[in-house]
């Protein structure tokens, strides 16, 4: 079995390259002029009210919120910027170094403690280096602080798992497990998944004592944090949890988080598909199968067969094996086109998926013929012909049991949330590091199992043909990762709104909003988080109401519909519909000047009313509508639609 323990220099120069590398690459993000994302922008109003000295509150003067789920890394955020910094380059430096870090643990776990080459680990580094993490990193995301400590947290498991006996490690492993669940709630699951492996890998006789302060880390130290939060804020979950989750289950969600997955960790989970593959393979033969009938087979096929031919066909087939796998691998990299029915894994076709399995299959086959038919000549020691139901796959089997616990926890557990806000499935990119880490192990145990040569004792001329589709692969993988998650950045006319309403942050005004993110951040107002994950009565009563509204009074409302005033909205269907129907119909009823509805299309607009009775209503209504002729951008170009129904109003006339 290989065992890749010890790091060499080579180790150090490749993760010196990694970081100066993620260096100039979060450099590059930090002076992209991008915008932070919806949720992410409500995180960072909270950590500046916290910064400067308000408390977690989503309005100064009013009572905390727990509206920000990713605590710890609202505290670190608040840190930095109470020192001085600004709060936008601080959130990117502080996820750009998180991501170089997350990727330097992904190399330096797979090399010391899943088995993996130089290759490999700097295959799979370059991978996460170039993946979505960066975009997660330009759109103000906390996401790669979450991910770096469920990197962590996993390496630290791997050093429990080598020395169980250790105190030390145990501590670190618990501390790290801890603060992932400061940093977001979804942590303290997957550290309970983590545990949960740990245990299966080394049984409970050795893990006793990690399990011991493990629960009492959580038990003291997580349990004062939960009593703080829950006297703090007054409740025990945070403000969220009871809008997106609310005691349902989401078939939807779990089924995108599914999808998430596979396609992020593309084409690496691959490799966890073929553990699985030998786990049923292994039952099959155990519960199924009695006779030895894969040797009785080769035996009767070899005697079709004189050695002098067999070893010219052995060659030839072999031959014709890697050039069938080359052929698998740069297919791979092809998509098909969105234009079928159904795309498989949302890349291939049902017909080219088929065509690459089955290049892979009958190139395997090829590869390792001489396995099946033996090769008998007086230079050469015969062998025995390889039977499947000999093969011990006891450790391919439970490396593969060992990692899936906390990938396969992970991923079931969005069945529990909406997939509200998930954007580029940033919710299920923490795991991506774990799986990214940990599948050299299967990889190895499974070839182990195999019985087949390790790579030490491979010819010059195979060792160079897999380092040349390494090589190829991971050029491939580079392109792919860098084009696949490309993206356009524009302007935002809900950004430019705000920092016209800026001027007026000290006269207390109220705004009203759908849109929680850039317009309460930039505007320094007042502000109504009206789908309510940002606000406790809300979140705790169904809803907002004309009632509700009624005592705030908002100075501005604008919310995000599905219709226009060329498009009037129909029964609402949902509870954003119902949302919707409420905002409009309240500033109907008392008269605020609809400003404008911008929106690239008439069933995508955004809303802006403006109650009339206040001295700057005019000035406002007069800004917002000068945005109109393309200076408003949502994604694209946009339309005033309410200039369109009085120029209608006109022809009437």
């Amino acid at each position: 079995m290989i065992s890749r323990k010890q790091l060499t220099r080579w180790d150090g120069l490749l993760l010196i390259l990694l970081f100066i590398a993620g260096f100039w690459l979060t450099a590059i993000s930090v002076n992209k002029p991008v915008h932070p994302a919806e949720d992410a922008a409500m995180l960072m109003r909270y950590s500046q009210h916290l910064a400067q000295g308000y408390g977690i509150v989503w309005n100064i003067g009013q009572p905390p919120v727990d509206g920000a789920t990713d605590f710890l890394f609202m505290v670190v955020l608040a840190g930095f910027y109470a020192l001085g910094n600004g709060l936008e380059s601080t959130v990117l430096w502080v996820c750009g170094i998180a991501h170089i870090l997350t990727t330097m643990i992904v190399y330096f776990g797979i090399r010391r403690y899943f088995k993996g080459g130089i290759l490999s680990a700097v295959l799979t580094a370059v991978f996460l280096l170039l993946g979505s993490g960066l975009r997660y990193t330009e759109a103000c995301f906390g996401t790669p602080f979450f991910a770096f400590f469920c990197a962590l947290s996993w390496l630290l498991a791997q050093m429990v798992v080598e020395q169980p006996r250790s105190i030390g490690r145990a501590a670190a492993f618990s501390l790290s497990c801890l603060l992932m669940g400061l940093t977001r709630p979804e942590g303290v699951l997957v550290a309970g998944f983590m545990l949960a492996a740990i245990l299966f890998k080394l049984g409970w006789k050795l893990s006793k004592r990690l399990i011991l302060i493990f629960c009492s880390m959580f038990l003291f130290l997580g349990g004062a944090y939960f009593l703080w939060r829950w006297n703090y804020f007054g409740y025990p979950l945070p403000n969220p949890f009871y809008k997106k989750g609310g005691g349902r289950l989401y078939p939807d969600s779990l089924s995108e988080a599914v999808k998430g997955v596979l396609e992020m960790s593309f084409p690496f989970w691959l490799i966890y598909a073929a553990g699985i593959l030998g786990m049923i393979w292994a039952g099959w033969n155990k519960f199924v199968l009695q006779a030895n009938w894969f040797g009785v087979l080769s035996e009767f096929i070899k005697r079709f067969f004189i050695p002098e031919k067999r070893r010219i066909l052995v060659s030839v087939t072999r031959t014709i094996g890697m050039i069938l796998l080359l052929a698998c691998l740069i297919g791979l990299f092809r998509q098909s086109s969105s234009l079928h029915a159904q795309l498989i894994f949302g890349r291939y076709s049902a017909s080219y998926a088929g065509l690459l399995t089955a290049l892979l299959v009958t190139g395997m086959l090829a590869l390792f013929v001489e396995r099946w038919l033996p090769v008998n000549n007086p230079h050469t020691i015969k062998t025995d012909t390889m039977n499947p139901l000999a093969m011990d796959w006891k450790n391919g089997i439970r490396s593969t049991i060992y990692v899936l616990i906390p990938v396969v926890g992970f991923t079931l557990m969005w069945v529990l949330l909406s997939n509200e806000m998930n954007y580029l499935w940033r919710f299920q990119y923490p795991i991506l590091p774990v799986i990214l880490m940990s599948w050299p192990l299967i990889a190895i145990d499974l070839w182990a199992g195999l019985s087949l040569p390790e790579p030490e004792t491979w010819s010059p001329s195979i060792r160079g043909l897999v380092i040349l589709a390494g090589l190829v692969l991971g050029i491939g993988l580079a392109f792919s990762q860098t084009d696949r998650w490309q993206i356009t950045y524009q302007s935002d006319g809900r950004y430019e709104v705000a920092q016209y309403l800026s001027q007026y942050a000290d006269k207390h005004y109220t705004l009203a909003s759908t849109e929680a993110g850039l317009l309460p951040l930039y505007s320094g107002w007042q502000a109504v988080d009206t789908w309510g994950l940002n606000d406790a009565w809300i979140a705790h009563n169904g809803g907002i109401t004309m009632d509700y509204l009624a005592r705030v009074n908002p100075e501005v409302i604008m919310f995000h519909a599905d219709f226009s005033p060329v498009n009037p909205q129909k029964e609402p269907a949902d509870a954003w519909g119902s949302m919707l129907n409420i905002l409009d119909t309240y500033a109907r009823d008392h008269q605020y000047i609809l400003a404008a509805a911008y929106g690239d299309n008439p069933v995508d607009t955004h809303y802006y009313y403006v109650r009339p009775d206040f001295p700057e209503s005019r000035d406002i209504v007069t800004f917002i509508q000068s945005l109109d002729g393309g200076a408003y951008h949502y994604g694209a170009h946009t339309l005033d639609y309410n200039k369109l129904t009085w120029k209608k109003d006109t022809d009437a006339k």
